[in-house]
């Protein structure tokens, strides 16, 4: 694809690349075989990953996390599949309304919901 302004795609490529790297860095430092993260990694050790099962608290919250999201998925499924075919078959007053309100969560950003959960949920 050819664009139009190469000023933009440099600046979009950037904008990525400063979305992303922090990503990148942290999955890159979680296989460093020291206590401290170090970039780049001096070694290549799965060593932290086969710790995290061995901890009580992290099993315990992960299966509380599977089973709130597979609960959370099928009640989702049974609620939204009637509630799609309504709003594309029916037509009744307050359509375009429900429909705002059913694609709202779309406009907030992932990351900006996960931090404030972070700084809000977390127990300090």
């Amino acid at each position: 694809m050819k664009t139009k302004n190469p000023g933009l795609a440099l600046f979009s490529f950037i904008v990525y690349l400063f979305l992303l790297g922090p990503l990148l860095i942290i999955a890159v430092t979680s296989f460093e075989p020291g206590t401290v993260l170090k970039f780049p990694p001096t070694g290549f050790s799965l060593k932290w990953y086969q710790n995290i099962f061995d901890v009580e608290m992290f099993m315990s919250t992960f299966k509380t996390s599977i089973i709130v999201s597979l609960l959370g998925n099928v009640i989702a499924i049974l609620l939204g599949v009637p509630a799609a075919y309504a709003l594309n078959r029916v037509t009744f007053r307050g359509k375009d309304t429900l429909n705002a309100v059913f694609l709202s969560p779309l406009l907030i950003p992932g990351i900006v919901l996960g931090f404030t959960l972070l700084k809000y949920v977390v127990i300090t």
